[in-house]
């Protein structure tokens, strides 16, 4: 199977958390220590809810620093709603908490990620679905337990109950689609990649790419290539318009970076050049639209420029942190790829046909991708898509 389409990732209102950090301890459990747990939560951006496959969705990250001189294990972290109030949305332990845990400045990922060293920091990336008939609360309470190993080797039960954290009431910036057509595919969309790639840019720690996709396109015969993998050109994604999401200014534009092969990487990845040929539009009150990777020679439209929406920007391409042809598509909070804060968007109206296991056997190259069996495509209207959803689009006028 050729290597999926991605992008390795494109390498905050704090709140911060007032602690009740308690010790759980029964009649048999030792002694209450004298000081609270010596950790510090904090989220530092408040989530904003998002729809997605009929459910609403709340992206966030909780950041834990330990300020001790022994190591705490983070052992469970429950969510609850205020609304009804102490309605548990989620609770995760074990190794369904470890997936979602970074430790940050980790060389690589350790035996235990859940244990957060002497003077360490980890960050827990959370979300959460509210589905069905279930309230969507105003703000959210945590509860989290930890495991401190004594001199003595005796361990004590925290749990710790910070202040709850307020959802934004704001809604999420309704978008016309960034491409056109049948087919599209939204890699790693609120995943592990784009949703984990957290920099530190202007000393400050952000990601921009919360909600960024890496847009590829699926031809008639169910595949991403035809013809050599090697070949920009074998790509259907290749060369696709490239569409302003809204009426907007141009706020910043950057071409002349060569294309690359289709497969490899580039050599030397800078702040420079990570983003290859881009466009960045102001849709107005702090949000920004940016498209990465484009192809050079092809972008329409320069600073400054108002610019409507469903016009063509661009042509998709193959430039800069990109191993083949695909649209990196986020929404921030400024007009820095890796400066700002990533933020969620929905679309006017799309089409789901299906979902692709791009891990699949000969997926995009020799085996075509087809709807399974009885399934009918679903009309989605004012929801952002699902990682991996085969997309419809609006065929562009």
């Amino acid at each position: 199977m050729r290597e999926q389409i991605l992008e390795k990732p494109l390498i905050g209102m704090v709140c911060a958390f007032l602690l009740a950090c308690n010790p759980v301890n029964a009649a048999d459990d030792p002694p209450k220590p004298a000081l609270p747990a010596a950790v510090d939560l904090q989220v530092p951006i408040a989530p904003t809810p998002v729809k997605a496959d009929g459910a609403t969705h709340l992206v966030y990250e909780l950041h834990i620093t330990n300020f001790d001189r022994k190591p705490f294990e983070l052992k469970r972290v429950d969510i609850l709603s205020d609304s009804p109030a102490n309605l548990v949305l989620a609770s995760y332990e074990g190794a369904e908490l470890g997936k979602l845990i970074r430790n940050t400045g980790a060389a690589s990922t350790p035996p235990n990620s859940a244990l957060i060293g002497a003077g360490a920091q980890v960050v827990v990336f959370i979300d959460v679905a509210v589905t069905g008939t279930k309230v969507l609360p105003h703000s959210l309470k945590h509860h989290l337990f930890f495991d401190r190993a004594q001199t003595d080797g005796i361990v004590m039960h925290y749990d710790v109950a910070p202040a709850p954290v307020a959802i934004q009431t704001a809604a999420p910036i309704v978008l016309r689609p960034p491409l056109s057509g049948k087919g599209w595919i939204p890699f790693d969309l609120m995943d592990i990649g784009h949703r984990r790639s957290l920099m530190a840019v202007d000393g400050q720690a952000r990601i921009g790419q919360r909600f960024a996709a890496d847009w590829a396109k699926l031809g008639p015969d169910g595949l991403l290539v035809h013809g050599s993998d090697k070949d920009n050109a074998s790509y259907y994604s290749f060369g696709a318009e490239v569409l302003a999401v809204a009426d907007a200014v141009v706020a910043d534009v950057k071409d002349g970076i060569p294309l690359n092969v289709a497969t490899e990487m580039p050599a030397v990845t800078t702040l420079d050049n990570i983003a290859g040929n881009y466009v960045i539009l102001d849709l107005k009150n702090g949000r920004f639209a940016q498209y990465a990777h484009l192809q050079p020679g092809s972008i329409r439209v320069k600073i400054g420029e108002r610019v409507h929406a469903g016009q063509v920007l661009a042509l998709l391409g193959n430039t800069g942190n990109s191993n083949g042809p695909h649209l990196h598509f986020q929404v921030t909070d400024g007009p820095s790829f890796l400066g700002s804060e990533g933020v969620p968007y929905v679309f006017q109206s799309f089409i789901v046909e299906g979902v692709v296991d791009p891990a699949a056997k000969g997926f995009g190259d020799t085996t075509p991708w087809s709807p399974a069996q009885n399934a009918k495509p679903s009309q989605h209207t004012l929801e952002i898509p699902l990682k991996n959803s085969v997309v419809d689009f609006p065929e562009a006028h």
